[in-house]
């Protein structure tokens, strides 16, 4: 069975177990880097709420023995999880009059973005694309949901692109606060936090690595940190030395001062293997390094 038949199949027995009143039908739905994801959406006649399942993996799944009554039954709790999630978010009450509060921007590859970039307002900065967002919720318990802003919604949100820009300038370092730090002690903390207990100490010591992590407090969304204002002459000071950039992913860059002797070929070979071998393709920034201050990521409000 190939995987059209598998959705097809799916979407007919979630929409038996659920029985009338209720419309299940298939997409794709477009995400960061061109990867488009088949779903299911489900909406009942008395909601117009219709959240979206994926179902690639189920699909994998399924190939490998899980029963269709199975899977159905999952993508039925993941709709009501979904309802449930917008109910505590209060999804549908959407200030729009605070807008001006939640717009912030990222940072994505300008290239393998093409079709996404031609329904939504952008800029281009070096091979990378500045887009914005408006943040619904952003708490312990859901995590960052955000709505992408593009040319259907801007009226509703009741923005120009210079509003968008303005917004976004002013608000993404207030909402995501820029951390710089020592590579070591990223991965040690990282270590400690997921070692048993008691095996706190079980890790090697990384120092004297010259590089650095620009993330953000939440290490979400971190190369937009590229963008804040006056951020990069500050890491400039900071190091004493001008430095390379590797764009390890859309939440996070490396930092290299350029005086360690680091060639630049090879960091650039090391970032394109590691694109290709590690991060997941939804968060790959760019396959290429940049150095400042020659490469300067300037956005002008």
């Amino acid at each position: 069975m190939n995987l059209q038949s598998f959705i097809e199949l799916l979407t007919e027995k979630v929409s038996d177990i659920l029985g009338p009143g209720y419309e299940v039908t298939s997409r794709r739905i477009l995400k960061n880097n061109s990867v488009e994801y088949d779903c299911l959406s489900i909406s009942h006649e008395k909601n117009n709420i219709a959240p979206s399942i994926q179902v690639n993996n189920l699909f994998l799944e399924f190939i490998s023995g899980k029963s269709i009554d199975a899977l159905a039954d999952r993508v039925i709790r993941q709709y009501r999880d979904g309802l449930n999630f917008i109910n505590d978010t209060d999804y549908l009450s959407i200030n729009t009059d605070n807008a001006e509060e939640k717009i912030f921007l990222r940072l994505i590859n300008y290239a393998k973005n093409e079709k996404l970039l031609e329904s939504c307002p952008h800029e281009r900065v070096s091979d990378l694309a500045v887009t914005y967002h408006y943040i619904v919720s952003n708490d312990t318990k859901h995590g960052l949901s955000t709505i992408r802003i593009d040319y259907s919604n801007m009226d509703y949100f009741k923005l120009t692109e210079a509003s968008l820009r303005q917004y976004a300038l002013k608000n993404t370092e207030k909402l995501f606060p820029a951390v710089f730090e020592k590579i070591e002690y990223l991965l040690k903390s990282y270590l400690q936090s997921h070692l048993p207990a008691g095996h706190e100490t079980a890790f090697p010591f990384f120092g004297g690595i010259p590089m650095y992590v620009l993330t953000t407090d939440s290490r979400v969304n971190g190369a937009a940190c590229l963008l804040y204002h006056g951020m990069l002459e500050r890491i400039k000071k900071s190091i004493g030395s001008d430095f390379y950039i590797i764009p390890s992913s859309i939440n996070e860059v490396l930092i290299v001062p350029i005086d360690a002797g680091m060639d630049a070929d090879s960091l650039n070979n090391m970032l394109r293997s590691v694109n290709k071998e590690e991060v997941p393709d939804t968060e790959v920034l760019s396959d290429n390094i940049y150095e400042y201050p020659k490469d300067s990521f300037q956005l002008e409000a």
